[in-house]
């Protein structure tokens, strides 16, 4: 039952950033599930495989989406949240009603003073 769930890991990962060692690791996995000749243990690495790769592949998208839909959103800011760390600013503000909490990193000391520029990664 190890093998199966170790090459729908790696077939995942695989799917959420691809890396030529996990390729490889992948393959060496895949060529001794291969050697065993074991028809049952070949399908249900295929099915854990499958059902796990979509996961991911759905996964991943969604965070795609999440990121275009923050591109050019006006954020109300709740100025008794704004806090200067350091060289970050976090703040909480409010799109349509719901609340998030944001992070800049300050490039420079001017920024500082005049207010962060328009790239804020946010967190909900």
């Amino acid at each position: 039952m190890v093998l199966p769930i170790l090459a729908a890991i790696l077939f995942a990962s695989l799917i959420y950033q691809f890396n030529l060692w996990l390729l490889v690791l992948l393959s060496i996995l895949m060529i001794r599930i291969l050697c065993m000749k074991n028809r049952k243990l070949l399908g249900l690495v295929f099915l854990c495989s499958l059902f796990i790769g979509l996961r991911t592949y759905y996964y991943v998208n969604q965070l795609d989406n999440t990121a275009k839909i923050f591109t050019h959103q006006l954020v109300k800011v709740q100025s008794d949240s704004v806090k200067v760390d350091g060289n970050f600013l976090k703040l909480i503000g409010k799109i349509k009603c719901r609340k998030y909490l944001v992070y800049y990193s300050l490039k420079s000391p001017e920024e500082k003073n005049d207010g962060p520029a328009e790239n804020c990664r946010m967190y909900y």
